[in-house]
């Protein structure tokens, strides 16, 4: 507590009179001599009309600068509030810059009535009136500077008090707005304590659980009583990341992002200690015993069958043999109702499939409390190739095939379903047949229901070379539009505070961070999509993977890291509460500053002429030109008809700069959802002449231009062209070179010549289609690029930077545009000179143009 508070402030307050005597002593120096000089026989008249307009003239000052302050003419009741200890530390901040403010107008007032009542004289000030002024001025300077140091540092006084992982808002003693505002909900709150002797009303409080990101949610506009606590309240779900057997440490910080106080969070109330399996999931040669363990007191009870153990579960009493258990009959990969009108259908899943031993088993305490289950996947005498990413998802069969399950038809269909049979037996569902008929009253099967709700949690092992990368629990729901109606549907993986303890995965999936989401979903269009243009534009990382469901195998699919702020935040090194989203239309934050920056991008291309350069330039302050050129390039190569402006896009932005680079605030796209679909495509004989510029989805009900507006407006501008046709040029020539996209073909694992014929001859026909959406009237030419020592540096050029390693590159550049070079030394190196046709070049930039024949350059280092 700060003793020496009050009487601060009543020093404070006491130097409110400063203004006054600073005035007073600079007119009055040497008044007799300037009033005889002046002619005037009254001096006390004047000295008293002096004093009246020194007090006119401060307490004017003092009252106009407190409204601007303080919002408040009332000077006394300002400063009344701040003696009395009923004010907040930063009044004492805005009370310390008035003083000094008014310390300084005192000063300026004195000279002035001093010029206006003795204009021929200039003050004379005294050795002892001038070390008298020092003195005022100095102590109303330290007034002000501690006044400002109380405040700035009042957040000093904060300590965290208690800290609930999870619990119900009715248990914490919520003020009444925060009580409503959480009724009913399970939240993370901690609570905070001032120990100062004034409120402590901070713009903003920051918590976090990494002491590297102090700056995670954030609370604003707090208001903590002296001697009082509030309490931070944040949603359970997304709130801090706190594990529920304690020890997750919780981080307090102020606005600057500064650390104020730290405190360890105690385990979840009811917690019981996890039982513990004797082997790791895994690979193994041979069958063996497993033996589970608790710590004394405890009961285990275990599953063999995925369903999550409960207190009436089987008990643990000796060692599970676990072995291969591939050639037993399929219980999960046979169940028919995954799809529509299954009796309609051919059986499916009857083949034994390699399988996993699963085990699952909790422990209990005297009073009933469960532990987290523990999960076990073990691949006994497998044929399963240990080699590269095998996941394991096991999740309660009730989750995903009962009468709620996510990945059947649920229990609404089965009934609808099971009325109408027989009708179903003699009319299929077809598409004329479901607009007049039974089928006209079909409901909606669960595997296509969407949200929170239909998320089930689940259990996964992620194995890399046959070792456990990620062990734990996780939500799981059916992803994707058209796609779930298929037999072995694609799923979405969460990590979730209710599952884990954590919103991020235990450990990295890419990149080494973690993340929050993934999902699983098939596509060869998609996979060679991704990779090919990874590093380029903003895309999801990707890996092949072997899916198990319930200890079944699934499929061989690819993991997928979801395009999210997490993403976003964890590839550029940025702040993931500044970061901001737009999927498909729908915009992360409610923030309507945020919503307005959204809208605008398009509003400001379709009201204003972007052939205007100013009207161009303010377009390129709000989007990051260059990256829409990426991206839309690439949906054109790809002859991805199955995109938009509003369908199947991704944009992302931050709300506070970091940098001049992709952290400057401006709005930018990703890639996703990219399966291409050519088959949207008609009168087109080959997938690789399909004109990415004119060819959509003939269901779309627009034209081209009406779905890409943007686009349109851009295309008036004369250097949007110019860089768009090089961009695309710039892809064609390294991104999408048919060498380099076999690669990664051969590298999915896939051969079918459908895709290999088209990235064989799209460059050639996508820059046809160039030329004519542009409407180029130059040729083709081919530019060389050669550097005697490819250590010595690398060269840019336009947008790329070409691999020089064999000495030399070529590309096919259009001659309506010149190219842009500049050298790039390596370490320890320097530029000498451009080689251009063999004529030499002294500039490290240059622009050439593209012309007949071609053109060869050189780039010399020395």
């Amino acid at each position: 507590m700060e003793a020496w508070l009050k009487p601060f402030l009543w020093c404070l307050a006491l130097f409110r009179l400063l203004p006054f005597a600073l005035t007073w002593c600079v007119f009055a120096a040497g008044r007799d001599e300037a009033c005889r000089a002046a002619g005037f026989k009254r001096p006390r008249l004047i000295l008293f009309l002096g004093a009246v307009l020194t007090l006119a003239l401060n307490a004017g000052a003092a009252v106009a600068l407190n409204m601007l302050a303080f919002h408040t003419p009332h000077v006394g009741e300002t400063i009344l509030r701040l003696v009395s200890m009923e004010g907040n530390y930063s009044e004492i901040a805005t009370h310390a810059l008035v003083l000094l403010a008014c310390t300084a107008l005192g000063l300026v007032f004195g000279f002035i009535l001093r010029l206006a009542f003795f204009r021929a004289n200039r003050p004379v000030l005294s050795r002892r009136r001038k070390a008298v002024l020092l003195l005022m001025l100095t102590l109303a300077m330290a007034a002000a500077f501690t006044g400002r140091g109380v405040a700035y540092f009042s957040d000093r006084n904060l300590t965290i008090g208690e800290v609930h992982r999870k619990a119900a808002a009715e248990t914490l003693d919520l003020a009444e707005n925060q009580a409503l505002l959480w009724q009913g909900k399970e939240v993370c709150a901690v609570r905070v304590h001032n120990d100062g002797q004034l409120v402590c009303a901070p713009e903003e409080l920051w918590l976090s659980e990494t002491e590297d990101e102090l700056r995670a949610v954030s609370f604003q506009n707090v208001r903590i009583p002296a001697g009082g606590d509030v309490w931070l309240v944040m949603d359970a779900e997304h709130g801090l990341d706190l594990k529920r057997h304690g020890g997750s440490v919780v981080y307090l910080a102020n606005a600057m992002g500064e650390l104020i106080d730290r405190a360890e969070a105690p385990p979840e109330a009811g917690y019981v200690p996890a039982p513990v399996l004797s082997a790791k999931s895994g690979f193994y040669d041979a069958p063996f015993d497993l033996t589970v363990t608790a710590e004394e007191g405890l009961t285990v009870h275990y599953t063999l069958d995925c369903s999550l153990p409960t207190a009436d579960s089987p008990v643990y009493t000796e060692p599970v043999r676990v072995y291969d258990r591939s050639p037993e009959e399929n219980r999960f990969r046979s169940i028919r109702n995954v799809r529509r009108d299954y009796l309609n259908k051919s059986k499916i899943g009857t083949d034994p499939v390699e399988k996993a031993f699963v085990i699952r088993a909790v422990a209990a305490d005297a009073e009933g409390n469960l532990s987290e289950a523990v999960t076990g996947s073990y691949f006994v005498e497998s044929r399963q190739d240990p080699s590269g990413w095998v996941i394991s998802l096991v999740a309660d069969p009730d989750d995903l095939f009962g009468y709620r399950g996510i990945y059947s038809t649920g229990g609404t269909y089965d009934s609808w379903y099971e009325e109408n049979y027989a009708a179903a037996m003699e009319l299929p569902r077809t598409t004329e047949n479901r607009k007049n008929s039974f089928w006209a009253d079909e409901p909606e099967p669960n595997f296509r229901k969407r949200g929170r709700e239909w998320e089930r949690p689940a259990h996964m092992t992620l194995l890399e070379g046959g070792e456990i990368a990620l062990d734990q629990g996780v939500g799981i729901r059916v992803q994707g539009a058209s796609a779930c109606e298929k037999v072995l549907k694609r799923l979405s993986v969460f990590s979730r505070k209710e599952y884990s303890g954590s919103r991020l995965f235990d450990g990295p999936l890419f990149n080494n961070v973690r993340a929050h989401s993934f999902y699983l979903r098939d596509g060869v269009l998609n996979a060679v999509s991704q990779f090919l243009t990874a590093g380029r534009v903003m895309v999801s990382p990707g890996h092949a993977v072997d899916v198990y469901l319930n200890g079944e195998f699934w499929y061989r699919t690819f993991l997928w890291e979801k395009l999210s702020a997490t993403l976003i935040a964890n590839t550029y090194g940025a702040n993931e509460a500044f970061v901001v989203t737009v999927k498909n239309g729908e915009i992360s934050s409610d923030d309507p500053e945020q919503v307005n920056s959204y809208r605008s991008i398009r509003k400001f291309a379709e009201k204003n002429d972007l052939s205007d350069p100013d009207n161009y330039e303010r377009f390129c302050e709000m989007v990051d030109v260059q990256n829409f050129i990426d991206v839309l390039s690439c949906h054109v190569y790809l002859a991805n008809l199955d995109y938009s402006e509003n369908h199947n896009n991704f944009l992302w932005r931050v709300t506070e700069k970091e940098d001049d680079g992709v952290l400057d605030t401006r709005w930018r796209w990703g890639l996703y959802d990219l399966d291409l679909i050519w088959s949207y495509a008609r009168n087109v004989e080959n997938n690789w002449e399909i004109n990415g510029f004119k060819t959509t989805r003939p269901d779309a009900l627009k034209d081209v231009p009406d779905q890409r507006p943007i686009f349109a407006a851009l295309r008036k501008n004369p250097d949007f062209c110019r860089r768009f046709v090089l961009t695309f040029m710039d892809l064609v020539n390294t991104t999408f070179r048919p060498e380099r996209a076999i690669q990664v073909l051969d590298f999915i694992g896939n051969e079918d010549e459908k895709f290999r014929n088209f990235f064989f001859n799209r460059p050639a026909v996508a820059a046809e289609h160039l030329a004519e959406e542009f409407e180029l009237t130059g040729t083709q030419e081919t530019v060389t690029l050669r550097t005697a020592d490819p250590a010595a540096g690398t060269i840019l050029l336009n947008t790329i930077t070409p691999d020089l390693s064999s000495g030399s590159w070529s590309g096919q550049y259009f001659t309506d545009y010149p190219i842009t070079l500049t050298a790039q030394p390596a370490d320890g190196r320097v530029f000498s000179h451009w080689l251009i046709d063999g004529l030499p070049a002294r500039e490290e930039t240059v622009t050439l143009p593209v012309e007949a024949g071609g053109i060869t350059v050189e780039a010399v280092f020395e």
